[in-house]
């Protein structure tokens, strides 16, 4: 404000006023590390934007999912990665999962200990229908809860 100012060199003595300089300048370089966060905060925005549309767009995203029902009548969700293969059963309700980590790979389970096991997949059909290229694409933002 000019009228502050005007006053300030007015009342204030030399040294106070060379004080009043150093902490307007501190509160200016202050307010530019802000306006330079937001800036940056901003521009990591519209940076993951673009990155999410080049996923969808260019097919890196080829992870795809069907819900289907276990051998035993449990609920789960099939996950499958079209390019390598990798193929993850996830049990609604208790933390289990059977896993492909390759194509050529052979079945594991685990449990929600992590203990680990030799298996088959619980629901064949959806393996079939995912390995076909059955299934939807994986949503952006997640499935969710799982139940």
């Amino acid at each position: 404000n000019n009228a502050v100012e005007k006053l300030a060199v007015r009342v204030l003595s030399a040294g106070q006023l060379e004080d009043r300089r150093g902490l307007l300048e501190q509160i200016a370089a202050a307010e530019q590390t802000r306006e330079a966060q937001r800036r940056l905060e901003r521009l990591s925005v519209v940076e993951e934007e673009r990155r999410q549309e080049a996923l969808v767009t260019t097919g890196v995203r080829e992870w795809r999912f069907a819900v289907g029902t276990a051998q035993y009548g449990s609920g789960c969700t099939l996950f499958f990665h079209s390019a390598s293969g990798v193929m993850v059963e996830v049990f609604h309700g208790n933390g289990w999962f059977r896993f492909r980590p390759h194509q050529a790979g052979s079945v594991r389970w685990c449990n929600s200990c992590g203990n680990l096991g030799d298996s088959d997949f619980g629901a064949p059909d959806v393996v079939t229908l995912l390995e076909g290229g059955g299934g939807e694409p994986v949503p952006l933002a997640g499935l969710g809860p799982l139940d």
